[in-house]
């Protein structure tokens, strides 16, 4: 019963380490503002583009750029 928990336990971290690698990208560090917009209507706004598609990603949200440049408060 032991191994049989043990081996639950390891077969999830395996899942999860998998499952975050497709996700991972290298945006580098140039600001380039964009302004992206949630599935439930919010703007937030991400450092680049790159940085909003991963932070799509790791959410499982579909994040659409709405415009370049940061959010105003208008939105």
């Amino acid at each position: 019963m032991r191994f049989l928990f043990v081996a639950l336990v390891l077969f999830m971290a395996i899942i999860c380490v998998v499952a975050n690698e497709k996700c991972t990208r290298r945006c580098g560090y140039k600001y380039d503002p964009v302004c992206g917009k949630t599935p439930d209507g919010k703007f937030i706004t991400f450092s680049s583009e790159c940085i909003m598609e991963s932070a799509a990603c790791v959410t499982g949200q579909n994040i659409t750029k709405a415009y370049t440049g940061e959010c105003t408060e208008d939105n």
